[in-house]
């Protein structure tokens, strides 16, 4: 145990179980009482202390030292790093997110126009069946009310209610035969064929094949490609650096990992800042 008595432990356990009332209350750490909280700050560097003092030794005895030292020497300039953290110009930012998400709506509106024109029912551009659909064809599954009839094919009403009069309607299956922009062409590309029964994979690499081959036309393809790459920027880096922007200095302060990686080289999360787009 780290605490050397057990007056000393359940005097830590009461402390903790205080403090932690607090904090379950939403009071900040700042605003605890300092003869509280003074207190349990002390335990835990008292603690601290213990536990450096312990493994110092044994990393002695292990000759561990110089290996420790030189870890502790990257961890200080990573710290650093992460302290001054990068600059970012919000106003240039936003900026350009504007820009790039003009871009984006009007290619969306463009592939749902065509789509519809096609006959699919609710275009989602972001739905793999879906443009599984617009590229090359199949038939397409939705639900729609359907008016329920009798015996004699006559619709059914409803007698009473605020409904009376109304015929009555339930959601059936309808089955819509799509010709997509590729059409019977798609037959010759087995490798293509999705696990789900009648569609076909629509990831990148098959919309770069598409694109850059001369028995396709390319400009839906091409198209569809670009409609993802600003949506993942506008996700990844316009929406997503504004939640890591620190007022108060206009930096984002990301975190560099030493030990997240197999081959121990430097990562970095929070975000990743050696994965931003030019």
């Amino acid at each position: 145990t780290l605490i050397r008595s057990r007056r000393q432990r359940q005097m830590c356990i009461r402390d903790s179980n205080r403090i932690k009332e607090y904090w379950d209350k939403g009071i900040s750490t700042e605003d605890i009482p300092d003869d509280e909280i003074v207190p349990y700050l002390e335990g835990d560097l008292n603690n601290t202390e213990i536990v450096f003092k312990a493994q110092y030794e044994r990393a002695k005895e292990l000759g561990m030292l110089p290996l420790i030292t030189s870890q502790m020497e990257a961890l200080l300039a990573v710290t650093e790093m992460e302290f001054n953290g990068m600059r970012l110009d919000l106003m240039k930012l936003n900026e350009q997110r504007e820009e790039v998400k003009g871009k984006y709506q009007d290619i969306r509106e463009s592939l749902i126009e065509q789509m519809k024109f096609l006959h699919i029912r609710e275009p989602n551009p972001d739905s793999n069946d879906h443009l599984s659909l617009f590229l090359f064809g199949g038939v397409q599954t939705v639900m729609e009310d359907t008016e329920c009839l009798d015996d004699d094919g006559n619709p059914i009403k409803y007698k009473t209610g605020k409904r009376a009069g109304q015929i009555k309607t339930k959601k059936m299956p309808i089955h819509v035969s799509i010709k997509g922009v590729y059409g019977d062409l798609i037959a010759k590309q087995k490798k293509w064929q999705a696990k789900k029964k009648g569609f076909y994979k629509t990831n990148n690499e098959v919309l770069t094949e598409l694109s850059k081959s001369s028995r396709f036309p390319f400009t839906t393809a091409a198209t569809i490609l670009e409609y993802r790459e600003h949506a993942k920027d506008l996700e990844t880096y316009y929406d997503g650096l504004v939640k890591h922007w620190w007022p108060h200095d206009g930096c984002i302060h990301g975190q560099l990992n030493q030990c997240q990686t197999d081959t121990g080289r430097l990562s970095s999360s929070k975000p990743n800042m050696q994965n931003f787009s030019n």
